[in-house]
């Protein structure tokens, strides 16, 4: 759900949005579990009270906006990158030394389960005298054709380690 991508001379400008899919993948299960809940109160299943189908709601609104707060923006040569728990971060193309796809599906650390980092994702990484962390980009949650067009903007500097 990318908005259309413009080029001024050599300037690319676009902001890259969550995909649709990603907002029914994500939110699905929770908006089930509300509507299988409040069949349940409503014919009488569930008899302590309307909370726990509320609180699936809230859940499931909340799993909403979670998404829609990532965002890739890429401006000229500047590429930012928000995320639900950060704000916006973003390096110059001049100021990244290479970007590399990382897919820890089966082989995550601990530390990685408990600090969030993304199965999928897109590590870019600055040259050592910007002194600056890598930014790591959640990329499951992106569409084929915003992947391919946040690739296109690295250039060479996208690498393969595999």
């Amino acid at each position: 759900m990318s908005d259309p991508i413009h080029h001024y001379g050599s300037k690319l400008n676009a902001i890259l949005r969550p995909s649709i899919t990603s907002y029914l993948v994500f939110g699905l299960v929770p908006m089930s579990a509300f509507v299988i809940s409040f069949l349940a109160f409503t014919l009488g299943e569930i008899k302590d009270g309307f909370g726990f189908p509320m609180f699936l709601l809230l859940v499931s609104f909340g799993v909403v906006i979670s998404i829609a707060r990532f965002r890739i923006t890429i401006h000229g040569d500047m590429l930012a990158y928000r995320s639900l728990f950060h704000a916006d971060r973003g390096l110059r193309l001049s100021e990244i030394a290479r970007a590399r796809v990382d897919v820890r599906i089966f082989n995550r650390t601990n530390r990685e389960y408990f600090t969030f980092a993304p199965p999928f994702a897109l590590v870019v990484e600055p040259y050592p005298e910007v002194k600056d962390e890598p930014l790591i980009i959640n990329l499951r949650i992106f569409s084929r054709k915003d992947l391919a067009q946040l690739f296109d903007f690295f250039g060479g500097k996208l690498v393969n380690d595999k």
